[in-house]
């Protein structure tokens, strides 16, 4: 009986050994695909209107293919696109930059498109250049500014931020006409400001920058930048009072484990 205990062992160590490896490559491989996370808003407004976001693409070094983000726009047919920062990487070269805006322009073509910087373009040697480029083909930057748009008998406001500003009329002058609107939607790159957010009363905020906390485990993102390990706001849907924060886990970044590339489809309706 004792000599069996040996080999009993052996079993365990090697059963573990498979369970542990098979857990390893799940949590690698699950994190290759593209996910569309929907989320449907309900709010006290006149008609139904849907937002698609996209967040942290990061070219060239973007994980999901251009002609594939392309096409999971277009077949989801929405009323807007929202790009909440870092649409290229810091390392992106002027003609990575033509690339992209061209690509962006398919989709300027399609709907509204507006973006926000994030921290890889705010410091990018050629920034003004790439400005124009998204400018010249369509895209409307939020940079600190407010714009309101009619649809199907819905005013929606659009506020965007620069990276790392905070919401408030120093940096938005035009913050006080969301109250004009039946809906307003943020663009910020940074979701540890959720508390900021609130103040302003703004109904939604999309934002970006975690790259879904890197590895995922439990629902819990293991770290974020500007919040460290174990961050707060790291993935998926948070809300207070009545505004509803958005974490786009994006469609790049190294060491993914149980976080898969992601798309928001947004519905808000009456």
């Amino acid at each position: 009986m004792e000599q069996n205990k040996p080999k009993h062992l052996l079993v365990v160590a090697i059963v573990l050994n498979i369970v542990l490896i098979a857990f390893i490559l799940l949590g690698i491989f699950s994190s290759k695909r593209l996910k569309i996370s929907i989320y449907t808003l309900k709010d006290t407004i006149p008609s139904q209107f849907s937002i698609i976001q996209i967040s942290d693409f990061h070219y060239p070094k973007n994980n999901v293919k251009t002609e594939k983000m392309l096409k999971e726009i277009e077949d989801a047919k929405p009323d807007f696109v929202a790009f909440t920062g870092d649409i290229i990487d810091g390392s992106a070269s002027l003609e990575d930059m033509r690339f992209v805006c061209q690509n962006l322009a398919k989709i300027a073509a399609l709907c509204p498109t507006f973006y926000v910087l994030g921290n890889h373009e705010i410091g990018h040697t050629n920034l003004a250049e790439y400005m124009a480029m998204l400018e010249e083909r369509g895209l409307v930057l939020l940079n600190n500014k407010l714009k309101i748009y009619d649809i199907r008998q819905s005013k929606i406001a659009f506020i965007g931020l620069t990276d790392g500003k905070m919401l408030s009329v120093d940096n938005v002058p035009a913050l006080p006409n969301k109250s004009l609107c039946h809906y307003s939607v943020l663009l910020a790159h940074r979701p540890e400001l959720f508390e900021n957010y609130c103040k302003s009363q703004v109904n939604l905020a999309l934002t970006g920058h975690t790259h879904g906390g890197q590895a995922r485990l439990f629902k819990q993102g293991l770290f974020a930048p500007n919040q460290g390990f174990f961050p707060k706001y790291s993935h998926g849907k948070y809300q207070k009072d009545n505004t509803t924060m958005l974490v786009n886990s994006g469609l790049s970044g190294v060491g993914r484990f149980f976080n898969p590339y992601e798309i928001n489809k947004i519905i808000i309706t009456p």
